[in-house]
């Protein structure tokens, strides 16, 4: 059984991870690629999903060279801090 509990709690750390690094794609494609159709489109999609869960206000997002970030400063900071938080609590065991 704390197999199976462990195993739950590391897809939940995973998608944690996915999410939190998905937040900053837009950012490192933008800014390592520049604004070509690979990343436009990539952005857009992220954008598109992450808009079903942030009001995505300009005054209330982070902008780098730019670039908005897909969800708002606040969401940005559950997203981050949370899957460092759970990659923490499952290193340390």
């Amino acid at each position: 059984m704390a197999n199976v509990r462990m195993l739950i709690f590391d897809v939940i750390v995973l998608a944690y991870v996915i999410i939190g690094v998905a937040t900053f794609t837009p950012w490192i494609l933008l800014s390592a690629m520049g604004p070509t159709s690979f990343a436009i489109t990539v952005s857009d999609n992220i954008y598109h999903f992450f808009s079903l869960f942030c009001h995505q206000l300009p005054w209330r997002s982070l902008f780098f060279d730019g670039a908005q970030l897909p969800v708002c400063s606040r969401c940005a900071s559950i997203y981050a801090f949370t899957a460092l938080g759970l990659v923490f609590f499952r290193l340390k065991g």
